[in-house]
């Protein structure tokens, strides 16, 4: 047995042990929690919606975002609150029409420290937007006070006043949020996502890109945080290779702190003019004004894809084969300038985004270039 038959293997055994101890432990808190409603009557709870993002992940956090802009749109007169993760919740932060946002780190302390703040209040609205509901969701909302309690495919669960219904499988995410606005009493809302830049970032990437004026910028992302997602060092070089004989055009790798550790020692190896890193730009608020600055986005499916449809960037997106779960169609860009090449799976590299044609990204590329 090969060495990537007994890896495929560990992580199937992985995936199914995490599944299996996350619904136990749901199982459990679902039997202690679910019973306890604390709904509240039409008209008496103070003017707070609340809004639960506890899953942290970025890409998730940016595709809400219109949904939020459209319940404050809906209901200007509430105060909007979103509870979130640390990493997500610079996100919000930065966005105008949240009033306010609570952060939740993992551990049983940060959850009770949370509950106290939040029990505070009462609100019109407590929405969960994360498709996977895990135990504090539930504990949470048994102990707070509200006149309705939405999720996603939860109506087996008697926390919650109502259920947005779609289909898991084949729905674009958008069919979700527009699901559950509608039983917060909102019609045609446009759920388009919402990214504000921060001006101090903006000037920092101006600055950062003026040595290379008269030049098309090519934004590259390689790394998607799970191995079989990220650009490989082989495909990004050569996907810079071949951009970079299009002509006149500078290839920027865009990263996070950790990650330009590895484009420093790619770039040494490959030493190309025309290939450029800027350290300096790490930050989330960062790489969003590199986005914004940038003529083309280039990166595999994660957080990236969703960054640059909110800036309406054109964009080239890569995805994975679909299997049983139809990521490409469930998270595909939803935004108009953009394209998606396929990773086709094989026998013997099963699910690696590696897999794909760069001529047919290369092709794509050109398409805006």
């Amino acid at each position: 047995m090969s060495f990537k038959e007994i890896d495929k293997i560990i992580r199937a055994w992985n995936h199914k042990r995490i599944d299996y101890f996350r619904k136990i432990r749901l199982q459990l808190t679902n039997f202690f929690f679910d019973h306890r409603r604390n709904l509240l009557g039409p008209g008496q709870a103070e003017k707070n919606i609340l809004v639960f993002r506890l899953d942290d992940k970025l890409g998730d956090a940016v595709v809400s975002t219109g949904f939020l802009k459209s319940i404050k749109q809906a209901y200007p007169d509430k105060k909007l609150i979103v509870l979130a993760g640390p990493q997500t919740a610079e996100i919000y932060r930065g966005l105008s029409f949240v009033n306010d946002v609570v952060t939740c780190k993992k551990g049983f302390g940060s959850l009770l420290k949370v509950n106290g703040i939040l029990k505070r209040n009462t609100y019109k609205f407590i929405v969960n937007t994360s498709h996977i509901l895990s135990p504090r969701v539930v504990m949470l909302l048994s102990s707070l006070k509200s006149e309705a309690k939405i999720g996603f495919l939860n109506s087996d669960y008697k926390v919650f006043s109502a259920t947005a219904d779609y289909n898991e499988s084949t729905h674009h995410v958008l069919i979700r949020y527009r699901k559950l606005i509608e039983l917060m009493g909102v019609q045609d809302a446009d759920l388009k996502y919402v990214v504000e830049l921060k001006k101090d970032s903006l000037q920092k990437v101006n600055a950062a890109l003026s040595p290379f004026a008269g030049k098309k910028i090519v934004v590259l992302n390689s790394f998607a945080g799970a191995r079989l997602r990220n650009f490989s060092k082989e495909t990004t070089f050569e996907i810079v290779k071949k951009l970079i004989n299009i002509g006149n055009l500078v290839v920027v790798s865009a990263a996070n702190s950790g990650d330009h550790r590895i484009l420093n020692e790619w770039r040494a190896e490959l030493n190309l003019e025309n290939w450029k890193q800027l350290p300096q730009i790490y930050s989330l608020q960062d790489n969003l004004a590199l986005i914004n600055q940038s003529d083309l986005v280039i990166t595999p499916d994660t957080a990236w894809v969703h960054l640059a449809a909110a800036l309406e960037k054109n964009l080239v997106a890569v995805y994975r084969q679909d299997t049983d779960e139809k990521n490409s169609l469930i998270w595909a860009p939803a935004h108009k300038n953009s394209r998606v090449v396929y990773a086709p799976s094989t026998l013997e590299n099963p699910y690696d985004i590696n897999n794909l044609s760069v001529d047919s990204l290369i092709l794509e590329a050109q398409s805006f270039l």
